[in-house]
C-alpha cells in the first residue's frame, strides 16, 4: 500500500509537470516571449527552459552583436520613422562639393580667338547652366558681345534671321538707362551698340550668362545675363551696367554655346567658365 501511494504521488507530480510545461512558449525572437509566463504555480523545473528561451530570443534577435552597444535609448530612438537603409539615403544625397554651381569646363585664351565655344556637357544633367565671361577684350574697338547657340554640339550654329529675341537695359555712368532689343535677330546681343572698348586696361566685357533648361524640347530656351564693360561715350570711357534677357526662338534642345564679338577677335587673357546649377 505504501508503494502504491508513492507511485500515485509520482504520477501526480509528473502529470502536474506535464500540464505546467504547456506554459513554456516556443521562442525564436524577443517578440515570441510571453510576459505572463511562467504562470503562478508552474513547476520550478521549468525555469531552465525559460532561461534558455531568453538566451535564444536575445541571440536570434541580435545575431551580430559581439561587443558593447553604447547608444542611449534617446540616441536609438532617433531612427524612429526611418523606413530604408540610412547609408543608402546618405549616399543618395549630393555631397557638399556638388551643391550650388558644379564646374564643367573652362577656357583661358593664350592667344586671340574669333570665338569661344562650349560644345560638351550641356544636356539634361542640369536644369540651369551658367557661362561666366571674365575680361573679354575685343581686338576691334567699340564692339558688341554676342551669344549663339548650337542644336548639335557645335556641328552648326543658329545664325538665321529670327532665330533669337533679346532685350537689354544699359545704365551708363554718363547717361540714363538705355533700352535696346530685337524680336528677329541672328544672335543675342549681350552688350549695347555703343560698343565695348578694346583697351586692355579697361577689362573689356565681363558677364554671368544663365541658360535655362537647354535640354527641353517643349519650351523656347530662355537666357538671362548681367554684365559690365567700358564703352566710349564721346571722348569719355564710361562704365556700363547691363541686364538682359533673350531666347532661342525654337523648342529644339541646345547643346552648344558660343561667345564672340560682332567683328574682330577676342584678345588673349580672357577667361570663360561653364557651370551647371545642381538640381535639388
Amino acid at each position: 500500500m505504501k508503494f502504491l501511494k508513492k507511485y500515485a504521488a509520482a504520477l501526480l507530480l509528473a502529470g502536474t509537470a506535464l500540464l505546467a510545461w504547456g506554459t513554456v512558449e516556443t521562442v525564436t525572437y524577443i517578440s515570441d516571449l510571453n510576459t505572463s509566463y511562467p504562470a503562478s504555480g508552474d513547476s520550478v523545473s521549468e525555469g531552465a527552459q525559460h532561461i534558455r528561451n531568453l538566451k535564444t530570443a536575445l541571440k536570434n534577435t541580435f545575431p551580430n552583436i559581439t561587443g558593447a552597444v553604447n547608444p542611449t535609448q534617446t540616441e536609438l530612438n532617433y531612427v524612429v520613422g526611418v523606413t530604408s537603409a540610412i547609408q543608402t539615403q546618405i549616399s543618395a544625397k549630393p555631397s557638399t562639393t556638388d551643391l550650388g554651381l558644379h564646374f564643367i569646363a573652362s577656357t583661358t585664351l593664350a592667344g586671340t580667338a574669333t570665338t569661344v565655344d562650349f560644345t560638351s556637357g550641356i544636356d539634361s544633367t542640369y536644369d540651369e547652366y551658367e557661362l561666366h565671361v571674365i575680361n573679354a577684350v575685343p581686338t576691334t574697338n567699340n564692339n558688341t558681345a554676342w551669344l549663339l547657340t548650337s542644336p548639335d554640339a557645335g556641328g552648326s550654329w543658329n545664325t538665321s534671321p529670327a532665330d533669337y529675341d533679346w532685350v537689354l537695359n544699359v545704365s551708363q555712368s554718363t547717361s540714363a538707362t538705355v533700352t535696346n532689343g530685337s524680336t528677329s535677330a541672328t544672335q543675342i546681343n549681350l552688350s549695347d551698340s555703343s560698343g565695348v572698348k578694346s583697351t586692355t586696361a579697361n577689362g573689356g566685357f565681363s558677364a554671368v550668362i544663365r541658360v535655362f533648361d537647354p535640354a527641353s524640347t517643349t519650351f523656347y530656351k530662355k537666357v538671362q545675363w548681367t554684365a559690365n564693360n567700358s564703352t566710349a561715350v564721346g571722348n569719355v570711357a564710361a562704365m556700363e551696367v547691363i541686364s538682359g534677357s533673350g531666347q532661342r526662338g525654337a523648342t529644339a534642345a541646345i547643346t552648344g554655346l558660343r561667345f564672340k564679338f560682332a567683328s574682330g577677335n577676342i584678345a588673349a587673357g580672357a577667361k570663360f567658365k561653364l557651370y551647371g546649377v545642381r538640381k535639388s
